[in-house]
């Protein structure tokens, strides 16, 4: 086992490019529970150092994978804060041993299939920098495939209000950093009844005490393939989530009443370089919910897929129009 390593306390030196986020949001923490993932893990393992965040604490915890894994990670050990292979009771219990030993005021978890984008870290940092009032964020939900190619992007809004109403599904987990204030507030473990739905579980006390926030960008991704838990055991996914609301029901309707129904939002001002607050009305997402079903059914229908060489051709005389 190796001893926790923070990186350097030193003062940073500020970089124009990131407007001194590493120097003035301090260090993240991002956790890595590991199990039996030897095909994915090194390119989850790389999307987050490369990401050369110069305040980052990178702890992984490997539950002692008899496929190769553990011996990936073990080769970059000397760029971990921490690192353990040995038996754990599962996803929930992985992931306490790793924020039992974290320090970094912004917390984060990237399961070993998954991956952050490029620059994901330093934008998180300068949102946090920059709002000091915004307590958790997301970004917009992406999906890898099991090349590690990007092959679908969507913005999906969740507050409070759905998670009552049972519309749940689903805040993505990859992209999700919060502050470690809130994590103290919502008692500062994952709760590891759950075998599945540990994230969903922990949302439900994150929402009692703030708004998420979605930001209106990249930053991670989950790897779709033919192992995924989620896809393999969809049922007993719901289950634990309306095991969860339920739990948190009485409180929740309290906050709820409280608090409005729309969606706060972070959008980038290219104009004043700032990550600025706005709000997305429900009415505007259950608009872009129907959009997007839509838009799923008419690239499903084989009148689509009958007419594709005509629109292939159409772009094409489109594209030469446009190019003189």
């Amino acid at each position: 086992m190796s001893k926790l390593k923070p990186t350097d306390n030193r003062p940073l030196a500020i970089n124009p490019e990131t407007n001194g986020a590493n120097a003035a949001s301090g260090r993240i923490t991002i956790v890595t529970p590991c199990f039996n993932h030897v095909r994915f893990i090194r390119a989850t393992i790389e999307s987050v150092l490369s990401q050369n965040y110069s305040n980052l604490e990178y702890i992984v915890i490997d539950g002692g994978s008899t496929d190769g894994s553990a011996e990936i990670i073990k080769e970059y050990e000397p760029r971990l804060s921490f690192f353990v292979s040995e038996k754990d009771t599962g996803h929930g219990n992985a992931l306490n041993k790793g924020f039992k030993r974290s320090t970094g005021e912004i917390m984060a978890w990237l399961n070993s299939d998954d991956k952050h984008m490029p620059r994901a870290l330093q934008t998180v940092a300068t949102i946090f920098q920059q709002h000091p009032d915004v307590n958790w964020i997301v970004g917009t939900n992406g999906w890898w495939n099991d090349q590690g190619t990007m092959v679908s992007t969507i913005n999906v809004f969740k507050n409070l209000h759905d998670f009552l109403s049972g519309d749940f599904a689903w805040i993505q987990q990859e992209s999700v950093f919060w502050r470690r204030s809130l994590w103290e507030k919502a008692g500062g473990t994952i709760n590891e009844d759950y075998k599945l739905m540990v994230d969903g579980e922990l949302w439900t006390r994150f929402f009692l005490h703030d708004e998420l926030y979605h930001a209106h960008c990249l930053l991670s991704g989950y790897r779709m393939h033919s192992a995924n838990r989620a896809a393999q055991r969809y049922s007993e996914c719901v289950s634990e989530m309306r095991r969860a609301i339920d739990a948190v029901r009485p409180e929740a309707l309290k906050v709820a009443a409280r608090r409005s129904n729309a969606y706060p939002t972070l959008i980038y001002d290219h104009r004043r370089g700032i990550w600025t607050k706005g709000v997305c009305s429900r009415e505007c997402s259950l608009q872009l919910e129907a959009m997007r079903d839509q838009l799923a059914a008419m690239q499903n229908s084989t009148s689509w897929r009958i007419t594709a060489p005509l629109r292939a051709a159409i772009d094409f005389i489109h594209s030469i129009w446009a190019y003189q």
